[in-house]
Formats: structure tokens, C-alpha cells, sequence
């Protein structure tokens, strides 16, 4: 198994030695896996609150980089949008 030079927080080392090597390693090695799809998706809501339908984790941050949208909670992951859209033609109004 590989080993990794990682930087922890002194809370989570509390945590983590208590461990024995093996499930300390097996802990880490979870955490530090890539994660294919699974995502949640996020939320979506308009400017009146009310809720959209959901897309993509890279959706949502293309909306908010474009100002689109912002933020709203990170977990659960919501966005709001900033702009009304017409429901015709997807224009801002």
C-alpha cells in the first residue's frame, strides 16, 4: 500500500491515532480515493424560493462563476439564481 505525506489537523490526529497502523491507513486511503460520479446533485432555486430542478455539481459552478447564480448552502449543496429567466425563450429579464 502506498504512504502519503499529508498535513492534519492536531483534532483529527487525536482521532486518527487512537487507531491501530492498518485501520489508520485503511481510514486514509478511503478518504484520500478519487470518487467516480456519485455526486449529489445540487439544488436549484429561483429567486422566490421556490425549487427548480436539480442539476450537476459542474453546472452549478459554471452558473455562479457566470453570476448566474450564487450559493445558497454547500451542505446540502443549493444555488439560487440571481435573474429572472423568461420561461419562452431563457432570456434574463
Amino acid at each position: 500500500m502506498p504512504r502519503y505525506l499529508i498535513t492534519v489537523p492536531a483534532a483529527v490526529w487525536s482521532v486518527l491515532a487512537s487507531l491501530s497502523d492498518t485501520e489508520r491507513d485503511r481510514v486514509l486511503a478511503s478518504a484520500l480515493a478519487p470518487s467516480h460520479g456519485g455526486t449529489d446533485p445540487v439544488q436549484v432555486r429561483d429567486l422566490d424560493e421556490h425549487s427548480l430542478a436539480p442539476c450537476s455539481p459542474a453546472r452549478a459552478r459554471q452558473l455562479v462563476r457566470r453570476g448566474t447564480a450564487q450559493w445558497v448552502s454547500y451542505s446540502p449543496p443549493v444555488i439560487r439564481l440571481t435573474r429572472r429567466q423568461s420561461p419562452h425563450t431563457g432570456e434574463a429579464r
